[in-house]
């Protein structure tokens, strides 16, 4: 499977680049917002949104990644049948978090 392995290397380095990439957000992130009050803070949160959800979005795209190279190394080394089997356990997982995330985005202060 020589195309596999271009796919395989692709999706480790895409991996590999969203989590540099997710780090460094976070970590310019927690250098700004550390020096401010609570009120400052909260204020930064409202005007910028995606400090939150953007490298949230981020370690979910590196986690697929990470398990769709982990199917591909598998089919690639063992079986088409044993990469099925880790397709299938990958999908349960991301599926798994969809719903959770649907469930927690549900929450409202009210009750």
């Amino acid at each position: 499977f020589p195309n596999l392995a271009h796919l395989y290397v692709a999706l480790c380095s895409h991996s590999c680049a969203q989590c540099v990439r997710v780090g460094l957000e976070a970590v310019i992130n927690i250098l700004y917002t550390e020096p401010l009050n609570g009120q400052d803070c909260l204020k930064y949160l409202i005007a910028w949104p995606g400090s939150i959800g953007g490298p949230v979005l981020g370690i979910v795209g590196a986690l697929f990644s990470l398990m769709a190279s982990a199917t591909v190394h598998i089919t690639m080394n063992w079986s088409l049948a044993a990469g099925c089997g880790s397709l299938i356990v990958n999908a349960w997982v991301m599926i798994h978090l969809f719903m959770l995330s649907l469930g927690k985005s549900s929450f409202t202060p009210k009750g």
